[in-house]
């Protein structure tokens, strides 16, 4: 997306949410200056702020939707069951704008209609193996009732209303008859590694301890070709934990080389060395009671 479609969408957005009463927090109209200035580490570490999405498919009007994190707690307290667990969130789903159907792991979420005109859910429960189920029921709770819908069935939100979508819930939304302004109050939310898409994703993963060579371009190439030949999205995640070997300039000269050939990456470029506190969590959380160190 450019930036200008970009700065319009904030634009509008803002505007959107303002018609109703609804006040953002102070750092959400902060000045770049502002935000240089500022301790921001905070915002950045949770992934707190706005956030634009087209889900990679170019076609944002379709296919989107505006978000804005208003808080956020760490992994490390979802983990370990207390402190901040918990995030919310703003969004605005356009009239007829799909989110596409995904899933969550560990996140647990209400989606509730704030205001506006109709939320449509479209929901499938989870197969054992976590993969769509076309033919089982499946029942989530709306304002305290149970509702049981069946596989791929509607939930039409008005106004007031509100969905608790367990990680097992399988769900796509959209605006019906005109533009909704949703709430997200959940567990600690994390949109890098919990969201399963029903679309497939690629990846490319080139490490920066030099130049693309022809054996990266040539895997850089089939896996583009083969993602966009179905229809999914290709990510690009920069391999760059060593240290020693690393250079900047080998990262921006990848990513020159990968613009310069038509190889556009959807979404924003991972960076490992980024991510080392996240795997840090999800190891010591996780896998190190069930591991141990090797001495060979």
């Amino acid at each position: 997306m450019k930036r200008s479609h970009i700065n319009t969408i904030l634009q509008e957005g803002a505007a959107f949410i303002a018609q109703f009463g609804f006040v953002l927090p102070p750092f959400a109209f902060w000045s770049p200056q502002e935000f240089a200035t500022q301790n921001h580490s905070l915002l950045v570490a949770r992934g707190m702020g706005w956030d634009i999405t087209d889900y990679g498919q170019g076609r944002f009007d379709e296919v989107g939707l505006f978000l804005f994190t208003t808080r956020n707690g760490p992994l490390a307290d979802a983990q370990r069951g207390a402190g901040m667990v918990y995030a919310e969130k703003i969004m605005i789903s356009r009239r007829n704008q799909l989110s596409p159907m995904h899933r969550h792991i560990l996140k647990t979420e209400d989606i509730i209609n704030r205001v506006g005109a109709k939320l449509v859910l479209q929901l499938f429960a989870a197969a054992p193996d976590g993969s769509i189920d076309r033919n089982a029921p499946v029942s989530v709770p709306v304002d305290g009732q149970m509702r049981t819908l069946a596989a791929g069935g509607h939930l039409a939100l008005r106004p007031g209303e509100s969905v608790t979508l367990m990680p097992s819930v399988w769900h796509a939304f959209w605006g019906d008859g005109g533009d909704v302004l949703i709430g997200e109050v959940s567990s600690v939310n994390d949109d890098h590694a919990d969201n399963i898409f029903e679309q497939p994703i690629g990846r490319f993963a080139p490490s920066p301890t030099g130049e693309l060579h022809l054996g990266s371009l040539t895997t850089a190439l089939a896996s583009f070709c083969h993602i966009k030949s179905i229809g999914g999205e290709w990510l690009l995640r920069m391999e760059d934990t060593d240290t020693e070997r690393c250079d900047r300039q080998f990262t921006e000269q990848i990513l020159m080389d990968l613009e310069a050939l038509g190889l556009h990456w959807d979404g924003d470029v991972i960076y490992q060395s980024e991510r080392i506190d996240i795997y840090n969590d999800y190891l010591s959380s996780y896998l190190r009671p069930l591991t141990y160190g090797c001495q060979c």
